[in-house]
C-alpha cells in the first residue's frame, strides 16, 4: 500500500526536526568551556609537532556556526625567544577538513600583535 501524502510531509517534519536538534546539541556542546580547552590543547599541540615552535593559547572559543576568538597567542622558537604574539584574533572558519587535519580561514581580525 502507498504511503499518502501527508505521511510523507510528517516523516520530512520528523527528519528536519532531529537535524535541527542535532545541530543544536553539537553547538552546546562545543560551547562547553572544557571541550574548547581540549580544542586548543590540540591545537597547540598539532602545530608544536608540526612546526618545531613552542605554541602557548590561553583561551579558545568557538561561536556556533563559523566563529573562532583566540586569545593570548604565543610563538615562541626553541631558544625560547618570542617569534609572534597576538593578544586577541578573530576569524571566519570557512571549511573543516573531514578528517580534522586542516581549516580553510575566512576574514580575520588581528588586536596586540607583536612580531
Amino acid at each position: 500500500m502507498p504511503v499518502s501524502f501527508p505521511n510523507y510531509w510528517r516523516i520530512l517534519r520528523r527528519i528536519l526536526i532531529a537535524l535541527i536538534a542535532l545541530m543544536l546539541v553539537f553547538s552546546a556542546f562545543l560551547s562547553m568551556p572544557s571541550v574548547q580547552t581540549w580544542a586548543a590543547e590540540k591545537v597547540a599541540r598539532s602545530i608544536t609537532e608540526k612546526t618545531g615552535l613552542d605554541l602557548d593559547l590561553q583561551r579558545l572559543q568557538y561561536r556556533f556556526p563559523n566563529k573562532l576568538h583566540m586569545s593570548g597567542l604565543l610563538l615562541r622558537d626553541e631558544d625560547a625567544d618570542t617569534v609572534v604574539h597576538i593578544g586577541h584574533l578573530t576569524t571566519d572558519l570557512q571549511q573543516f577538513d573531514r578528517r580534522f587535519s586542516g581549516m580553510h580561514f575566512g576574514r580575520s581580525v588581528i588586536d596586540d600583535l607583536d612580531i
